[in-house]
């Protein structure tokens, strides 16, 4: 591990750019980098080409494009997931960024809070789930985020790339620990109202803190990691410990307790 040049000489790639999380990170990041944002209507991460001529000329990408949970098909996030990401780090080696990273999901660790809940939203609950334990995805989203990381893995190990997977937990237009968004996955309708407001509080992280996190890893040659994207939260049942040993970043922001 070695320190990177200092981020407000690099250019920075941030796909899906409109997005509810894109569209802050690019706000938050304005000061600090030189923004270059990517939606569809600049580059289609289906479209090579594009991405190719896009990311021409910049040092790192924040890849957060991403076809999205809604009923859980295959068809919704097969090919912008898998075909996607490929795309997007192939862009990538073509321009010679030196960083990527990938936005993974803490879907992909689904099944172990799955199994667990609602006590695993209890504070003090027990061991938290850290980077080293294998995937338990429990949705097609999340097992398309698992094949990610390990297409990621692979640009890092083959190509050279310094790749971190940061597997977010809940990020909201609210940006709040305490207010779920109104368009709330139907999964989660008919969990009791307790039980949902204890989930939010547990996985909830800031867009500050993703901002933070972003030039934290930017700053330092890390060849391959994986860190949760998740708040200082008394409920959460992450290790967040990664980030810090790795990038010297601890969330400034938690629910309350």
């Amino acid at each position: 591990m070695s320190a990177a040049p200092d981020v407000a000489r690099r250019r920075v790639a941030i796909t899906g750019s409109d997005g509810i999380i894109g569209s802050r990170l690019a706000a938050n990041l304005a000061g600090e980098l030189d923004v270059v944002g990517v939606n569809r209507a600049v580059a289609d991460v289906l479209d090579p080409a594009a991405l190719a001529a896009v990311l021409r000329g910049c040092d790192a990408v924040v890849h957060l494009a991403a076809g999205v949970l809604r009923d859980g098909s295959w068809n919704e996030v097969w090919d912008v997931n898998l075909l996607g990401v490929r795309n997007v780090f192939d862009a990538a080696v073509q321009a010679r960024c030196t960083h990527v990273i990938y936005a993974s999901s803490l879907h992909v660790m689904g099944m172990y809070e799955e199994q667990a809940r609602p006590d695993i939203y209890a504070p003090g609950r027990g061991p938290l789930l850290d980077t080293a334990l294998a995937v338990r995805p429990a949705n097609p989203y999340a097992v398309t985020k698992a094949c990610g990381e390990i297409i990621a893995r692979y640009y890092s190990d083959v190509h050279g790339l310094a790749v971190t997977c940061v597997r977010i937990g809940t990020m909201n237009v609210a940006d709040s620990p305490a207010i779920a968004d109104a368009a709330a996955a139907a999964r989660l309708r008919d969990m009791p109202e307790a039980e949902r407001r204890a989930r939010l509080a547990a996985k909830w992280f800031s867009h500050a803190d993703f901002a933070r996190l972003v030039c934290a890893i930017l700053r330092r040659e890390v060849r391959f990691s994986i860190v949760y994207g998740v708040g200082d939260n008394p409920g959460r049942f992450v290790d967040l410990e990664p980030g810090r040993e790795l990038f010297g970043f601890w969330p400034q922001d938690g629910s309350p307790a």
